[in-house]
């Protein structure tokens, strides 16, 4: 995984994340360089058994975070089908193959934890995921997103060829705006890496 200028197919994220899925393991410690495990502080601290959905969850790569928290239910949602079937623990976890730009398959105030992290970049809109992220929380539920800064597609090589995947760049001011007028309380938290922010932890707490 790259950046590079020259022109090459922009696969749509289904297709593209499912082309790379056999080698994608091998992008973890990369990812989770760009948060630095920052996000771990605001993870839910009460005790309490959880309901937990990983939104974007692709094969699990925050699963080795998510899992130590006391929990009943752990769904991992993915439009990758094929990404998500190498998801880990496949007996305690729920794969669900959905797509953030359409209405979830779960019920009102089911969750009690949603994360995201690398996923608003595929999504052209993002009105869709907050109305239905603040449908299937439950009250007082922790929504925790990862954004981070980047202006371009990353290319991916594999062994039949090289690709990016579709990318929208979403300003933190509209996320922010998005978050308040779906009744968050809102915070945000800066990555920083050499005095510059290389992207953002959001924390939301629905009312």
């Amino acid at each position: 995984m790259g950046y590079d200028s020259k022109h090459v197919d922009i696969k749509e994220a289904k297709d593209g994340y499912n082309r790379v899925a056999d080698d994608y393991g091998k992008y973890h410690t990369l990812l989770d360089k760009f948060d630095q495990g920052m996000f771990k502080r605001f993870l839910p601290r009460s005790g309490k058994t959880l309901n937990i959905i990983d939104l974007g969850a692709g094969d699990g790569r925050m699963y080795k975070h998510l899992s130590k928290l006391p929990h009943k239910r752990y769904v991992a949602c993915d439009i990758a089908e094929k990404l998500l079937n190498k998801h880990p623990s496949k007996d305690k976890v729920e794969r669900v193959v959905c797509d953030l730009k359409e209405p979830l398959p779960f019920k009102d105030n089911t969750f009690d934890l949603a994360t995201s992290f690398f996923v608003f970049e595929h999504l052209q809109q993002i009105d869709t995921i907050f109305n239905e992220v603040e449908r299937i929380l439950a009250p007082g539920g922790r929504r925790i997103i990862g954004h981070f800064l980047q202006r371009h597609e990353f290319l991916r090589r594999t062994k039949e060829e090289n690709f990016k995947i579709e990318f929208y760049n979403h300003r933190l001011s509209e996320i922010e705006e998005l978050a308040k007028d779906h009744f968050w309380e809102v915070d945000v938290f800066p990555v920083m890496e050499s005095d510059d922010a290389i992207g953002y932890i959001i924390l939301l707490e629905k009312k």
